[in-house]
């Protein structure tokens, strides 16, 4: 099964091309334009170079975050297109899961991705793995730093991983002390997002294009903005 997962859900974007679970070819990019204005050519590039086309592909993988709003908007735009014009399906691989994924060496310690979220807060969860999967301790969310950490146990080892764990490096350090690890990992997750994606394609859970829904956790600026909007308007409206 030759597959192509992407990540756009943070600034550390990505792209693979996958046999089963074994890479082919990674593309990888952090720079300060927005991801839509380079994923469609860097797919193109990526293709042209192994020579193979989109019709040899078997399925695609897509990171639905959490992570950057236009961000995962850009990935899913792109996905959709992509497998609605071949008629392929989708898996939907979320970013924390993906990060785990990035330290099944170390499954012996609980797994914590963390994930700036902005606005002070982090988006985050405890993880383990089964059946070398990873699988949810502390679930998914947008928490606020100090309130998620507090959850964390203190008496074990915990392997940290994301961006947030670099921002919120020194803050881990002073609480769980020499229990607190940062394996040096790069937070690019396209081949792990492939990994995962292809055990849901090949066991036959793929999704349609028209299915694909991105995991935001919170409401983005827009959808916020919206609602204080109609919010404002009802008390103008009701006010005596």
């Amino acid at each position: 099964m030759i597959t192509l997962s992407l990540d756009t859900s943070t600034k550390s974007g990505s792209i693979s091309i996958l046999r089963d679970e074994n890479i082919t070819v990674e593309l990888n990019f952090c720079l300060d334009i927005a991801h839509s204005e380079i994923v469609l050519n860097m797919v193109d590039l990526l293709l042209k170079n192994i020579r193979i086309s989109l019709k040899d592909l078997d399925g695609y993988s897509v990171c639905i975050g959490p992570g950057s709003f236009t961000g995962i908007r850009t990935g899913l735009s792109v996905i959709k297109a992509l497998a609605y014009a071949s008629n392929k399906k989708i898996a939907p691989v979320t970013s924390l899961d993906a990060l785990t994924y990035k330290l099944i060496d170390q499954k012996n310690n609980l797994i914590c991705p963390i994930i700036d979220a902005r606005k002070g807060e982090l988006y985050g969860c405890l993880m383990n793995f089964n059946n070398n999967l990873p699988e949810e301790i502390i679930p998914k969310n947008a928490y606020m730093p100090d309130s998620f950490l507090s959850m964390l146990p203190l008496n074990v080892t915990i392997s940290f991983i994301g961006n947030g764990a670099e921002i919120w490096r020194d803050k881990i350090k002073s609480i769980f002390g020499k229990n607190a690890h940062f394996p040096p990992r790069s937070n690019f997750i396209s081949n792990e997002i492939g990994i995962i994606g292809h055990r849901i394609l090949s066991g036959g859970n793929g999704i349609k294009s028209f299915e694909l829904k991105p995991f935001y956790i919170r409401a983005s600026d827009a959808e916020l903005s919206s609602v204080q909007s109609h919010e404002y308007l009802y008390k103008q409206r009701n006010s005596p």
